[in-house]
């Protein structure tokens, strides 16, 4: 099983919400190793090992950022905005990767968990 620890969608999540355009994550999303563990533990699993993996993303331009993010679970809020808060969040969201901007695109940072476990 997997699910991300950091990704693209904190950046998103954060605009949206200091631009009060959108909530935090759906209930039940898990970032914290613990929390998937026990959650698996949960589920009648036994043995449960989580990793991390971590992977920097490189994207060539805000453009290119902007549509992966509408595949992301940020997507419900993204995708039904008026263009004037859609154009609010591309430049905040610009300022925002700004220190992640380098020569060849937005580098972002990524961890994902990763889990086993025996049944």
């Amino acid at each position: 099983m997997s699910t991300w620890h950091t990704s693209q969608t904190e950046d998103v999540t954060a605009v949206l919400k200091l631009l009060g355009l959108g909530t935090g994550p759906p209930p039940g999303w898990i970032t914290e190793p613990e929390r998937l563990s026990e959650t698996i533990e949960f589920a009648g699993f036994d043995n449960v090992q989580v990793t991390t993996a971590s992977h920097t993303f490189i994207y060539r331009d805000l453009e290119q950022y902007w549509q992966n993010a509408l595949s992301t679970g940020q997507r419900r809020n993204l995708i039904g905005m008026v263009e004037d808060d859609r154009t609010r969040v591309r430049l905040a969201l610009e300022e925002r990767l700004r220190d992640c901007q380098q020569p060849d695109g937005l580098h972002i940072p990524a961890t994902a968990l990763l889990a086993v476990a025996s049944p």
